[in-house]
């Protein structure tokens, strides 16, 4: 991985959508950020690969991919994570193809939910306008996925392979205490 320079402290907040709601929002990130998690008394945790104790018992795992986007709209600038299930990044893959478009960076979305438990839909609307110098980067997507997590915040100048090392035993130590918690 490529070392990239400083990390400004990235705030933010997850986007979410209620049953019944819709938006257009424009992707600021030039990749899709996912991890495997497993989903422990009511939480989700960070899978961290090899040794990953929730894995040795066969504790099911799922993606979960984070988009970095912004509402499309007046008054709303502030950059949200988006979270995709498998499900809702696959189908937007697949419309992504269908319609010819290459790459996440700068493409429109209209994301809607139905009902409350229905999955979260996003449909590729097109290329969005001007997001010159408002791409947020890998590293500042990354370290809003580490508070999220709980886990350690990426250090100035760290590459995300370094970073990816150095959190995965608190992810490990995080879903010990979990499985240790849901045993009671």
């Amino acid at each position: 991985m490529i070392c990239e320079g400083p990390v400004k402290r990235a705030k933010l907040a997850v986007l979410k959508l209620r049953g019944g709601m819709a938006a257009d929002v424009a992707i600021c990130c030039r990749d899709v950020f996912g991890l495997s998690t497993h989903w422990i008394d009511g939480r989700s945790y960070v899978c961290p690969g090899e040794e990953c104790p929730a894995c040795v018992q066969c504790w099911p795992a799922r993606f979960a991919g984070f988009l970095a986007v912004r509402v499309v709209g007046p008054g709303s600038r502030s950059p949200y994570l988006l979270e995709l299930s498998s499900s809702a990044f696959d189908r937007l893959v697949g419309l992504m193809k269908m319609e010819g478009y290459e790459s996440f960076e700068g493409l429109q979305l209209h994301l809607s939910r139905m009902k409350a438990k229905s999955p979260l839909r996003a449909e590729p609307l097109g290329a969005s306008a001007d997001l010159a110098g408002r791409i947020i980067d890998d590293m500042a997507v990354w370290s809003a996925i580490s508070v999220l997590y709980s886990l350690p915040y990426p250090a100035p100048g760290e590459c995300v392979g370094d970073w990816e090392s150095r959190s995965s035993s608190a992810a490990r130590r995080l879903i010990e205490l979990a499985m240790v918690r849901a045993s009671r």
